[in-house]
């Protein structure tokens, strides 16, 4: 995964050193969860932000280095978990998040970067977090709270499409996909997702 990490870093490096048009933006994200992941935040959308520079490679082709935090969440409402000698245990909420760092290759139908209808796909490194709140009792009622988390590292892809509406701004909707595995309550998380994005650069 660091060879493909490095390798991609000197292959933007490359393209940077080609390429005069480069414009800086953002993303703001809607996500719907799929597999896995839906099932641990119970269909819970989950809200996403980013930051990306769009660096046009001409005649329709345009790579986009990106960056983007998503995170999900959902209340368990006191789910028992277990308990040992002095506490029971009850889960209140579920929190996923991921940080993701790659690029995007684009392709323009008008011949025109960053006109138009366009395909998307791309790969990124995925920092994945899992955590879960706890809630502990005792014989005498509540007792404190806490927290379990684990995190990992993958690797990611994705593919779609989007419209820029002008030069600035645009929508996107892509396809996810990153799979962990994760030590919380043995918990292995294949965790895809559906976006849709508001795009805007300048």
């Amino acid at each position: 995964m660091k060879s493909a990490f490095l390798l991609t870093a000197l292959a933007f490096a490359t393209v940077m050193g080609q390429s005069q048009d480069v414009k800086a933006g953002f993303q703001v994200t809607l996500s719907n969860p799929q597999g896995d992941l839906a099932d641990l935040v119970d269909d819970n959308l989950g809200f996403g932000i980013g930051g990306h520079l769009f660096i046009d490679m001409k005649n329709g082709h345009a790579l986009v280095p990106r960056i983007d935090y998503t995170a999900y969440r959902k209340t368990l409402n006191d789910l028992s978990i277990g308990s040992d000698s002095y506490y029971d245990y009850y889960a209140t909420e579920v929190k996923v998040s991921t940080l993701a760092l790659g690029a995007d290759y684009n392709y323009f139908f008008s011949g025109r970067a960053n006109r138009g209808l366009y395909l998307a796909a791309g790969v990124a490194f995925v920092h994945g977090k899992v955590t879960v709140d706890v809630d502990a009792y005792d014989n005498y009622g509540y007792a404190g709270t806490g927290s379990d988390s684990e995190t990992k590292n993958a690797l990611g892809y994705s593919f779609g499409g989007g419209y820029r509406f002008n030069p600035n701004v645009g929508i996107e909707v892509k396809y996810n996909q990153v799979s962990f595995d994760t030590g919380v309550y043995g918990l292995n998380l294949d965790a895809p997702s559906l976006n849709a994005s508001f795009i805007c650069r300048f």
